[in-house]
């Protein structure tokens, strides 16, 4: 017949402390078992960590997403754009804060910003780069200004140089 060797396997040399110098029998294999659903196990917490920061990187992404909307909305983010900006005959000093009013089109963007008291010529405004502090795009102020109160869109508004700062009041 065949006979056994006493020589100790590499699987069974791993995982026996030295000194116990003996045969694998059905011991052995459950410790061998054991390592190795040990580390089943920790891929899956490992699985489990990855879904975990997956999953809260997603959360923070939405959520600054959803701020920076919200901070758009309250007027948190500035917006520049070139806009017809008209002041007035005499000349606008800087660092002088107006009372301005935007015109807006149809689909509620500035159309027109009038930064003077009264009526007057308004062919003669000019292109200027305004940094608005508040929304830009409101529809809603298209619908009031065409509505009987004919209520427009204010804006506080100094000028710095050749540019314009503006914040929302309504």
């Amino acid at each position: 017949g065949r006979t056994r060797s006493h020589a100790p396997s590499a699987l069974w040399t791993c995982c026996r402390p030295e000194g116990k110098q003996r045969h694998p029998d059905v011991h052995d294999l459950r410790e061998t078992r054991a390592v190795f659903s040990f580390r089943l196990s920790f891929e899956r917490v490992s699985q489990t960590k990855i879904r975990i920061v997956v999953g809260a990187a997603v959360a923070v992404i939405v959520l600054l997403a959803v701020g920076q909307r919200a901070c758009d909305r309250a007027g948190y983010w500035p917006h520049s754009e070139e806009t017809r900006v008209y002041t007035g005959a005499a000349a606008w000093p800087a660092d002088e804060e107006r009372k301005c009013s935007a015109l807006p089109r149809e689909d509620g963007t500035i159309f027109f910003l009038g930064c003077v008291e009264g009526a007057e010529n308004f062919d003669d405004a000019r292109p200027v780069k305004v940094t608005f502090w508040g929304r830009t795009h409101r529809p809603d102020r298209f619908q009031a200004l065409h509505s009987e109160a004919m209520e427009g869109w204010r804006w506080r508004c100094k000028k710095s140089g050749e540019s314009v700062t503006c914040y929302a009041v309504n």
